[in-house]
C-alpha cells in the first residue's frame, strides 16, 4: 500500500548555487527507499534539460506524510 511521503532533495553543484539549491517534492510510494526514487525522478524531470542522472541529486530527508513548507 502507498503512503504519503515528502522528500527535500539537494540539487547538485553544477546546477545549484554551490551546494545550497534544494527542492522538495511530494510522492506516494510504498518504502522510503522507493519515495526517494520517485522523488529523484520527479524532480529530473522538471529539470530534464539539465540534469540527466537521477544519482546527481542528493536525499536531505525522507518525511512521512505530506509537509508544506510554510517559510516565505
Amino acid at each position: 500500500m502507498n503512503k504519503k511521503y515528502t522528500v527535500l532533495l539537494l540539487y547538485p553543484d553544477y546546477l545549484g548555487d554551490y551546494g545550497d539549491e534544494t527542492c522538495l517534492e511530494y510522492v506516494w510510494a510504498p518504502i522510503p527507499e522507493d519515495a526517494e526514487f520517485s522523488a529523484k525522478q520527479q524532480a529530473m524531470d522538471d529539470t530534464a534539460h539539465y540534469i540527466h542522472y537521477r544519482d546527481d541529486f542528493k536525499v536531505l530527508a525522507v518525511f512521512k506524510g505530506h509537509l508544506d513548507n510554510l517559510k516565505k
